[in-house]
């Protein structure tokens, strides 16, 4: 049996951070995608430390939460990750989390959120929830 944690730590100091769309949308461009690097950097940072805990407590799985690169495909404020600064850094530090887990034997894993309904007559909303599958795919690989 391989017991797992989800994305969220009550006792230990390990935080993912987020944002909302009404907050970018009132940053400037540059402003928007230097808070957006930021987050990334931090939440690989704790993904590395949620990684490393899973390790210490004979923990065998790990689901990251969808949001680890928050508002990745949003319709207004979305972006590519190769549009942040300090991108390469980001890229390497979530790709040494892959190594880790894998070294480590550590399941990874995403749970879509619930706005993911690829059977929605909605081609919009069909659409959106492509590209989060996608996305997530993406930081997955």
């Amino acid at each position: 049996m391989r017991l797992g944690l989800c994305c969220i730590f009550r006792e230990e100091p390990i935080k993912f951070r987020r944002t909302t769309a009404a907050y970018l949308g009132r940053r400037s461009l540059a402003a928007r995608r230097q808070y957006l690097a930021d987050i990334a950097a931090a939440n690989a940072v704790a993904l590395k430390t949620a990684l490393v805990y899973c390790r210490d407590n004979g923990i065998g799985a790990f689901r990251i939460n969808s949001q680890i690169l928050p508002l990745k495909t949003h319709p207004v404020v979305g972006y590519d990750i190769t549009d942040l600064p300090g991108h390469a850094a980001i890229i390497s530090a979530f790709e040494a989390c892959g190594r880790f887990s894998r070294r480590h034997d550590i399941r990874t894993s995403f749970h879509p959120d619930q706005f993911i309904v690829l059977s929605s007559p909605r081609p919009d909303v069909v659409q959106q929830s492509i590209a989060d599958l996608a996305y997530q795919a993406e930081v997955a690989a």
